[in-house]
């Protein structure tokens, strides 16, 4: 799951406690490892939610007592659904509870895949191609615009990963318009630039990132 993704979920949740509590009460957070799930329960002592409401609550739009943002629960639900993971509301001795599931992804996600990393920075592209290797992929490197345009006429590729800008060209967005059938993900260390190309759908990676929410990014887009 992109680390953004996963902190808006968070912060969705936190925001909706803090808002049902009136700014005064305790939210839990709890985080638990399965063999195949990260878990993460958010509990509350604010007023609850009914069960007519726990499953309403992720629908966009729907709000109720004041206690919901009307899309911030569906934002959420979407966001986990996107990552193959669920969010459900339920019982609790306090307030509201809500348990998060996330699958952990293994190395074989990864295994076979051919991936075309285009990075002008030798030292990041040689490290994220080192990565990549360990779980099995198949690694190509263009440090240039022209070169990975010249790449993609000759070879098919499983996943492109890009830089945002290179040779003072967009790039990442170009590429992205020139292969929409292949699975892609921007990086870039301009946060508004990281912005701009989630609002048009692209999936993306803010630098810098350590090379566990790169891989686990990855894997949520093969997946």
């Amino acid at each position: 799951m992109p680390p953004a993704s996963f902190e808006r979920i968070i912060l969705n949740l936190l925001n909706n406690a803090r808002e049902a509590m009136q700014n005064n009460g305790n939210v839990a957070i709890y985080l638990t490892e399965t063999v195949n799930d990260v878990i993460i329960s958010i509990e509350d002592d604010g007023p609850g939610i009914s069960k007519e409401n726990r499953i309403k609550i992720f629908e966009n739009g729907i709000s109720t007592k004041g206690q919901f943002k009307g899309s911030g629960l569906a934002i959420v639900s979407d966001l986990l659904k996107a990552a193959s993971g669920s969010i459900e509301c339920v019982d609790s001795n306090k307030g509201a509870k809500f348990i998060i599931k996330i699958p952990i992804f293994t190395k074989n996600t990864l295994s076979g895949k051919k991936i075309l990393l285009v990075e002008d920075n030798i030292k990041i592209s040689n490290g994220l191609s080192k990565e990549l290797k360990k779980h099995n992929a198949i690694v190509t490197i263009e440090n240039t615009f022209s070169g990975s345009i010249a790449r993609l006429k000759k070879n098919k590729f499983d996943i492109i990963i890009s830089d945002a800008h290179l040779e003072g060209k967009a790039a990442g967005s170009a590429l992205k318009e020139k292969c929409k059938n292949t699975q892609f993900l921007l990086i870039s260390g301009d946060i508004d630039c990281i912005n701009q190309h989630r609002q048009a759908g692209i999936n993306c990676l803010l630098k810098p990132f350590n090379m566990q929410t790169f891989i686990n990014c990855l894997c949520t887009i093969v997946d």
